[in-house]
């Protein structure tokens, strides 16, 4: 692959991770919101109220990991933008990597608190909602 291309498709990563971080950012107050997808996975999942506590707290826990995230993140691509300092590409391409990595021990933790059942309704609930599917917003 030529540096070219890398480079054409690092900025893409990059450019849809920031619209996605923007939407989620948008959303986000130091609150557990009620509704959307808190709502949505609890009535799915058929959460008893002990679960409910627990993935609430993991909610609060995930906001607060990403915070500090999303704020290194605005730094390095800032920096990146108007210095056009290449290097900056790969700690901005890591705290993006990191950023997945939370994201991914948050479902994880939810997970850990479903039972069997729910663990395997929430993984049909995944696969239903297409939500790592390249066309999020298209239903096939």
């Amino acid at each position: 692959m030529s540096s070219k291309r890398l480079y054409i498709v690092i900025i893409f990563m990059l450019l849809f991770l920031n619209i996605f971080s923007f939407f989620i950012n948008y959303s986000e107050s130091n609150d557990v919101s009620k509704g959307g997808p808190r709502d949505i996975i609890i009535e799915r999942l058929s959460l008893d109220g002990k679960q409910i506590e627990n993935y609430d707290v993991l909610i609060s826990d995930h906001r607060k990991s990403l915070k500090s995230l999303r704020k290194e993140i605005y730094k390095l691509r800032q920096s990146y933008f108007l210095n056009s300092d290449s290097m900056l590409l790969v700690p901005l391409t890591n705290s993006y990597i990191e950023l997945e990595k939370i994201n991914k021990e948050h479902i994880d933790d939810l997970i850990e608190i479903c039972t069997d059942s729910q663990r395997m309704e929430f993984k049909d609930f995944i696969k239903e909602q297409n939500l790592f599917s390249p066309n999020m917003n298209k239903k096939q």
